[in-house]
C-alpha cells in the first residue's frame, strides 16, 4: 500500500521552493512566512491604490508597515480562526494576510467600528441582565 502524498496548499509549494533554495532546515521557516508576505504585498498593493498618490519613499514606507503588520498579526489570527471556519491554519496564512495589509490605512475606521459593535453587545447585555 503506497503513502498518499502530502496536501498541495499554497505553503507546501512556497516551503518546497525554499528547500530548494535554502536548505530543508530553514524552509519550514521560509515557506510560510513568504506565503505571508505575498499576501502582505498584494494586498498592500490594493490598499496604496485607494491612497491619494505619493512619492515613492512613502508608498515603499506604507507597503513595508503593511509587510511588517501583516507579519505579525497573520500566524495568530488565522490560528483563532482555523477552528471557528473548519479549515486548515495553512490555507488561511495567505488570505488573512491580503485582507490584513488590504484594509491598509481604514485600519482606525475598522478599529472604530469594532469598538461600536462591542459597545452595543454589552449594552444589549447590560440591559437583559438588569430586567
Amino acid at each position: 500500500m503506497t503513502a498518499s502524498p502530502p496536501p498541495i496548499d499554497i505553503v507546501t509549494v512556497a516551503t518546497a521552493v525554499a528547500v530548494a533554495l535554502f536548505g530543508q532546515e530553514l524552509a519550514v521557516v521560509i515557506g510560510p512566512y513568504a506565503v505571508i508576505t505575498l499576501g502582505a504585498l498584494l494586498g498592500g498593493a490594493f490598499s496604496a491604490s485607494r491612497r491619494e498618490s505619493q512619492t515613492l519613499g512613502k508608498s515603499f514606507g506604507f507597503m513595508l508597515s503593511m509587510v511588517a503588520l501583516s507579519l505579525l498579526v497573520t500566524v495568530p489570527l488565522a490560528a483563532m480562526l482555523a477552528p471557528y471556519i473548519g479549515a486548515d491554519q495553512r490555507w488561511l496564512l495567505g488570505p488573512v494576510a491580503v485582507i490584513i495589509s488590504g484594509i491598509g490605512h481604514d485600519w482606525p475606521k475598522v478599529c472604530g467600528w469594532a469598538v461600536d459593535q462591542t459597545r452595543q453587545v454589552i449594552e444589549r447585555w447590560a440591559a437583559k441582565r438588569g430586567q
